[in-house]
């Protein structure tokens, strides 16, 4: 069938243009194919299976099992015990007793939370052990032992339900933000009548506080069952022998005696237009979401019609993504941000949001605007130019999939596979994607997109939410004038949209090239380096980690350290100036059309000590050159306008209206404060200091340090034609001016010489302690103390799971964070977060100090191994990545630290009695600073 179908519609293409305008009737009924890599099969018992070889990361592999059931299947009485069902699979299972499970994996390279997961949500339930070496057999036998554990063999012991009791609970007061309760009071109202407004996936506090045992074991083993579950596993293995041990092991999972047919959950239709609105204390800005329900696609056949049918949908939303993009970079545009999408929220019905941010003020403007254009685009459609560019992205990137199908990574194929699995969503593979997708793009035209909009946004029947600070609630509008506004737009007879397209080159005149006046070999790594006539140095390190991947990052001494204190922040915004600006004669909005299609891409901006450069394009010659032509232009032709700067002064003053509402960034700004010792130039952005933003103070601020580029050394890393780079690198890089030699300046900035308790009261719709702690010691910035203050992490992050969240219960995560600064000092720094109970606190505030403070004596060896074998494991990965080797070569230039060669003696070195060491030597005199937000309800 795959090779007939391809066959067919290759055919179909040798005519006239003018002829596929339409498919015949019986190709778009045709079935899809399915990739033949994937290995497909159900067990006797019921359960399914998706097996897929694939080499990248090479020697890992994925392990998944998917359960079709989520939240919606509670009945009244178990509400939140789909999820709570979740965590109790990491707290013993038959083969895996206790923390077994966990223990079993760490010690094997396989860290709990970064590869041993899972997720619930309304109607899925999924688990996870990514990242696992595969080249020792007896590994891969046990997680597919912990997949068929996890179908059917969850012990739920009543000590583990308790102790597992509390994590729930602080993972709820973790999760309860104000986004988080706008989203449940919109779910609430938009699925009105059905049960999917009923449940909210975590559960009620005092039910999770109290429910029986038997409440959740019923739960669990009414529906855990292999009919209702996949297995899949994608990585680096022999597929025959993967799908052999599945079927050994997972087939003796039991067989249902009667089996299960997973029920579906309606949901009513609400004719005509509903609204609805929500305000929070701790809400940050407003958000006006307009919310059309539609007939879930799923639910029809997979054919060849259904694939077109989905472009052309795809092509519709990209085009009307694209212009509230361009509405949005205007002076006095109706919102800071606009973007629609069509989504299953829910399985039974498809849902089409578009969703405006309004400034502070304006949500009516905000609704007026989001109403008019997408209603523009429903009833004048979109134009040729548009639909042009919304293809030439899509083939861009259905071209780039397949040049790199044999680099893909193991994570992209598992989604494919949950949602083949759950919706029927068809799995072509990407060879057939490759001759398919352009060839069903070009029967699409104007008209199929334009009815495909009409079809996601139908008539009147509308649901409208509007969610808001509670300061902003007096401008809600009624129902009444909602009602009055849609209807008015709706029946009025809007212009049509006018796509203004320029055609010119992006550089007109070629600049004269420079030249190469030295190469070399670089001292590590296999690079090659070039001194330029302006005096530029360009390392560049070929790899073939990726097929069409070209990595670029520069830099020089300088950045926001040379500003004066008074212009911090138009230094700091300098680079999102141009952003928002654009290039030569090229505004914003041109150079995203100018890019369409392509994979090219640069931005420039001012760091704390350096001004940087960065880009990424594909390997091909005209992207590159399109990439260089960007930054040849990030440095002779930035442009900082007028309007530009007024509209993202605009947005700005949205994001930090009200952000002291949120007592999140209340903390964080405490936190940097105590950090710095309250200097002034160290605070970040709010809404009084954007009043010191001053346009042509950033603009001559950029020039100073952009219009010289004989600082700046620039790398290269992917797959590259060293001379085609070089020829370009003359072109675009050698040509740029030289200047005066800049150096980056102290500016003062210290962590404080004595400790330091900040505490203060928030008041705050779900209350929870918010406590961070953090240590600094003066330290030499060098391999081993960089590798030392990571594994001090790992082992501390370990011993904080295992005492504070299972054992007490008392944090739903204990977070840490290592690291070393280099400028203006060297300083070894630990810092320590977490949320709890404020009823908790008081114990679990000291607990977290004494558990930092015993592995000065007290580091067990079983620890520092899983740190080594995860560091290994995660190291034999990250060589294989552009994105390592950039910051590896960035590193060594910059700071002579070679984070590669050693790295491997480094980490086998490691042991408990030389991290004691090194905690003593790094933190044995260092000062500390604590940060305390008590919430108190409102």
């Amino acid at each position: 069938m795959r090779r007939v179908l391809l066959a067919l519609l290759l055919a179909v293409f040798v005519c006239p243009v003018a002829l596929f305008a339409q498919l015949p009737e019986q190709m778009l009924n045709a079935p899809l194919p399915t990739d033949p890599k994937v290995k497909i099969g159900k067990l006797d018992n019921g359960l399914t299976y998706y097996i897929r070889a694939n080499a990248e990361p090479k020697g890992r592999a994925e392990f998944y099992i998917l359960h079709n059931v989520g939240a919606i299947m509670e009945n009244d009485d178990q509400q939140g015990l789909a999820h709570f069902t979740e965590h109790m699979a990491f707290n013993g299972t038959t083969h895996f007793p206790g923390k077994q499970l966990i223990n079993f994996l760490e010690h094997n390279g396989v860290k709990f939370g970064a590869d041993v997961n899972a997720f619930t949500a309304h109607d899925v339930t999924c688990y996870n052990i990514s990242d696992v070496p595969t080249a020792r057999q007896g590994l891969l036998d046990s997680c597919v032992m912990v997949l068929a554990d996890w179908s059917g063999s969850i012990s739920m012991e009543g000590s583990e339900i308790d102790a597992e009791r509390g994590v729930i609970m602080e993972e709820y007061r973790t999760r309860r933000d104000a986004n988080w309760r706008a989203r449940d009071a919109m779910m609430k109202e938009l699925f009105k009548g059905s049960k999917y407004a009923e449940r909210d996936v975590i559960g009620p506090l005092d039910f999770l506080k109290s429910f029986k045992y038997d409440k959740i074991r019923n739960f669990y083993h009414t529906w855990y069952k292999p009919e209702l579950q996949a297995i899949i596993i994608v990585g680096d293995f022999d597929a025959d022998a993967m799908e052999a041990r599945v079927k050994r092991i997972a087939s003796q999972i039991p067989k249902t005696e009667k089996p299960l047919v997973r029920p579906e959950f309606d949901v009513p239709a609400h004719p005509g237009l509903v609204y609805s609105t929500y305000t929070d204390n701790e809400a940050r800005m407003a958000r006006v979401q307009l919310v059309y329900t539609l007939p879930a696609q799923h639910k029809q056949p997979k054919t060849v019609g259904y694939l077109r049918e989905s472009l052309a949908d795809q092509l519709a939303i990209q085009m009307l993504n694209a212009r509230f993009d361009e509405i949005r970079q205007q002076e006095n545009a109706p919102f800071i941000a606009g973007f629609g999408g069509k989504q299953g929220i829910v399985r039974t019905v498809d849902n089409m949001l578009l969703i405006a941010i309004p400034k502070p003020g304006e949500i009516r403007k905000a609704l007026t605007g989001i109403i008019t254009e997408s209603q523009r685009a429903r009833q004048k459609g979109f134009v040729a130019s548009e639909l042009e560019r919304a293809k030439a992205d899509i083939i861009r990137s259905v071209q780039k999939a397949y040049d790199e199908k044999d680099k893909t990574k193991n994570s992209a194929y598992i989604e494919e596979c949950i949602e083949n699995f759950t919706t029927g969503e068809p799995m072509l593979g990407i060879e057939a994607e490759a001759q398919v997708i352009p060839v069903l793009l070009q029967t699409i035209g104007v008209p199929e997109v334009n009815k495909a909009l009409e079809k996601m946004m139908p008539g009147k029947d509308l649901f409208v939410f509007i969610s808001a600070p509670e300061s902003e609630k007096a401008q809600l509008p009624t129902y009444d004038e909602v009602a009055k506004e849609f209807n008015a737009i709706y029946s009025s007879d809007l212009s049509a949209w006018v796509d203004n397209v320029k055609t010119e080159p992006l550089i007109e005149k070629l600049p004269t090239p420079g030249t190469v006046k030295s190469e070399a070999k670089g001292k590590q790594f296999g690079t090659q380096e070039w001194r330029l006539s302006n005096g530029v140095k360009v390392i560049v390190k070929p790899t073939t980690f990726k097929d069409d991947e070209i990595m670029m990052s520069g830099w020089a001494p300088g950045g926001v350290s040379l500003a004066a204190d008074a212009d911090v922040y138009s230094a700091q915004l300098a680079g999102q100036i141009v952003a928002m600006s654009g290039l030569g004669n090229f505004d914003a909005v041109e150079m995203q059309k100018l890019t369409a299609g392509k994979q090219a891409s640069a931005s420039a901006d001012l760091g704390s000590n350096y001004a940087v450069v960065d880009g990424q394009s594909s390997s091909k010659v005209d992207e590159l050159e399109l990439m260089l032509q960007q930054v040849h232009l990030l440095f002779t032709a930035p442009r900082f306008d007028e309007k530009a700067f007024s509209t993202l002064m605009g947005q700005l003053r949205t994001v930090y209206t009200n952000q002291e509402n949120d007592p999140n960034t209340q903390f964080s700004r405490r936190l940097r404060n105590a950090m710095t010792d309250g200097a002034l130039r160290a605070m970040p952005l709010s809404l009084e200091n954007l009043d010191k933003v001053n346009l042509a103070k950033a603009k001559e601020l950029y020039m100073q340090q952009f219009a010289n580029a004989r600082n700046f050394t620039f790398v290269f890393v992917g797959n590259v034609n060293l001379e085609q780079l070089k020829n370009l690198v003359n072109l675009y890089i050698g040509s740029l001016p030289a200047g005066n030699e800049l150096k980056w300046r102290d500016d003062g900035v210290r962590f404080p010489t004595k400790p330091r308790k900040v505490e203060f009261p928030v008041k705050m719709e779900t209350p929870k302690v918010r406590y961070a702690k953090v240590y600094n010691a003066d330290a030499k910035y060098n391999e081993k103390n960089l590798l030392d203050i990571e594994a001090l992490k790992h082992v501390l992050d370990l011993r904080y799971t295992e005492e504070v969240r299972e054992k007490e219960g008392g944090t739903y995560g204990v977070r840490s964070q290592g690291f070393i600064t280099r400028l203006p000092v060297s300083q070894a720094r630990m810092l320590i977060l977490f949320d709890t109970d404020p009823a908790k606190a008081e114990k679990l505030i000291p607990m977290i100090t004494s558990i930092f403070e015993e592995l000065r004596t007290n580091i067990r060896e079983t620890d520092v191994e899983k740190a080594k074998k995860h560091f290994l494991k995660s190291f034999g990965e990250q060589v294989r990545l552009n994105e390592y080797w950039l910051e590896v070569v960035k590193e060594f230039e910059l700071t002579g630290v070679d984070e590669y060669t050693n790295y491997e003696k480094l980490v086998n070195a490691l042991n408990a009695k030389s991290l004691q060491k090194s905690f003593e030597k790094l933190f044995g005199t260092a000062n500390a600073v604590e940060v305390e937000m008590e919430g108190i309800a409102q």
